[in-house]
């Protein structure tokens, strides 16, 4: 393509973003405005699941023992890939 097709081309979806930005953002705003106002949009967070060391803290064992245990099926745990996280909850029960 030639140069001059290329910068028209750029400048077309420039120009789109654009008018998709002038849409979307306000939009955003006013949805932030409201869940930061809201107290009931905090309880919906997702929760944050716990590493291995804070896991076997929490329960009171080694990382070893959490390491059997979750090996074993006995504590349940969340594999991302290498990583293995805990959900608090489910180590409460």
């Amino acid at each position: 393509m030639s140069p001059e097709v290329l910068q028209e081309l750029r400048s077309f979806f420039v120009s789109i973003l654009v008018d998709v930005a002038k849409e979307v953002l306000p939009a955003v705003a006013q949805t932030s405005e409201a869940a930061s106002r809201d107290s009931v949009a905090y309880a919906h967070r997702p929760r944050e699941l716990l590493r291995p060391r804070q896991a076997a803290k929490l329960l009171n064992i080694s990382e070893r023992s959490l390491w059997s245990l979750s090996n074993a099926g006995q504590v349940p745990c969340v594999r991302l890939g290498r990583s293995v996280r805990y959900d608090p909850e489910a180590l409460d029960k």
